[in-house]
């Protein structure tokens, strides 16, 4: 092989992973679920409160010592913004 033919395996990911980015149609494939999900979780994140989805579909919030489980994207909306993390 040459030199030319052979790249690293960074640049073969980062190829790769541009290709991608081009090959997907953001506006075509959104699911507004999905992001919601991704908004409330950077948010909680971002205040120190823990969210993770249970394998009910549900999600268990945890701040401090506490932790309270809901059971689903509005119910963990309106549980962020009794914390003031989501408004």
């Amino acid at each position: 092989m040459s030199a030319a033919q052979m790249e690293t395996p960074g640049e073969a990911v980062a190829a790769a992973t541009q290709a991608q980015k081009l090959s997907t149609n953001e506006p075509i494939l959104s699911d507004p679920s999905a992001k919601l999900k991704a908004l409330l979780m950077e948010r909680a994140a971002r205040a120190g409160v823990n969210v993770y989805e249970m394998g009910s579909g549900g999600y268990a919030v945890g701040w401090w010592a506490r932790s309270r489980e809901v059971p689903d994207l509005r119910a963990l909306s309106r549980c962020l913004t009794q914390l003031g993390v989501a408004a």
